[in-house]
């Protein structure tokens, strides 16, 4: 990926994380579909930064109208990409389910 194309993508991806935060402010509660859209933005922003080091799978089999507080899952990947995958020899997976 060219500088080019990585600054798009970061611009593309944060402006959808700004966006997000304006929208919902002062919700407590969001759609489990809406987190993990938010939590797949944060995961594109970070595979710019860790390039190779990790990929990621992510499955919503929860109940529609199911509710998360919101950034439940944003602060859990960062501990994933922190403390799990960052520095593996090989690649590491991230993988996400959310089930209700």
């Amino acid at each position: 990926m060219t500088d080019q194309q990585k600054r798009i993508y970061w611009n593309r991806n944060w402006q959808f994380l700004k966006g997000f935060e304006e929208s919902y402010l002062g919700l407590q509660t969001i759609d489990a579909a809406q987190e993990l859209e938010q939590v797949e933005s944060y995961l594109k922003i970070q595979l710019l930064r860790y390039a190779g080091q990790f990929t990621y799978q992510i499955e919503n089999q929860a109940e529609p109208g199911a509710l998360f507080l919101r950034f439940t899952l944003q602060p859990i990947v960062e501990n994933a990409i922190y403390h799990g995958v960052k520095g593996l020899a090989h690649q590491g997976i991230i993988s996400i389910l959310v089930k209700r």
